[in-house]
């Protein structure tokens, strides 16, 4: 079932936030009430955006691939991430890492 159809009034009011000739831009609050859902982004998800904003798949799925916290496959019950860019891994990143893993 479509996300348009599981929820009207959320993705109404999503796309109520953006022109219609700028409706792309909806992408990713979709995305999110999409993962919410099933806890995953399924393929039938991103074909479902796809036609609602007139975009293609592959457009969505670069979305999710390209953002850590959108997730195409359903995974553990918790989910941890540690962030690894220049500011964290100078503030110890690694070592934290290191002994979230040992603690785990």
């Amino acid at each position: 079932m479509s996300l348009a159809k599981k929820h009207p009034k959320e993705v109404k009011q999503i796309l109520a936030k953006y022109p219609p000739e700028h409706k792309r831009s909806a992408v990713m609050p979709l995305l999110y009430l999409a993962q919410r859902e099933d806890g995953c982004i399924t393929k039938e998800a991103m074909q479902d955006i796809a036609d609602t904003l007139e975009i293609s798949v592959t457009d969505v799925g670069a979305v999710v691939g390209f953002y850590t916290l959108y997730h195409d496959k359903k995974e553990g019950k918790y989910r941890m991430q540690v962030c690894t860019d220049l500011p964290c891994a100078l503030r110890g990143a690694e070592e934290f890492m290191d002994s979230l893993s040992a603690n785990l």
